[in-house]
């Protein structure tokens, strides 16, 4: 399963601080983790589902004419599957997610594969990200999500 992890950086850190701090309701903080494996995960779909698509090689397949997703870009839904494979998993703390899909082929597409393959077929195929790049382009809003969910949770203590 190709999978990234987003985690609080500094988790044991934070929990003893916020249990320093007699914040022991970390509900709006759990609440912002999820949010963010939610929105990793929507974004994922959506690149693969709606592109933008770098074009590559066009193939007939069963008389059927099929483009595959160029290199760089993040692959173009074919069946569906990558797509409907794309999950978010809380961690048991619920400060933590892990992001990734259950397909064979998602590591594959997403870091590339040259080499030697299971059925001793030669590949060279560039990698298609989809999972690193949504995340990157969210992390800011994510990371601001979390940091504004632990100040709220910090000053309801302090009242």
């Amino acid at each position: 399963m190709a999978t990234f992890n987003v985690r609080l950086v500094g988790k044991d850190r934070l929990t003893k601080k916020l249990k320093r701090l007699r914040i022991s309701d970390l509900n709006a903080v759990q609440r912002s983790v999820a949010l963010a494996g939610a929105e990793v995960q929507n974004r994922i779909k959506n690149k693969i589902a709606r592109g933008p698509h770098v074009p590559g090689v066009t193939t007939i397949i069963g008389g059927k004419s099929h483009t595959r997703s160029g290199e760089g870009g993040p692959p173009k839904t074919d069946t569906g599957f990558l797509v409907n494979s794309i999950r978010f998993l809380l961690d048991e703390d619920r400060l933590g997610v892990s992001i990734g899909s259950r397909a064979p082929y998602a590591a594959r597409l997403e870091f590339g594969f040259h080499g030697t393959d299971s059925k001793g077929r030669n590949i060279d195929q560039g990698a298609r990200p989809f999972i690193h790049p949504s995340f990157e382009e969210l992390k800011k809003r994510i990371t601001e999500r979390v940091r504004a969910a632990i100040r709220a949770s910090h000053r309801k203590v302090a009242r």
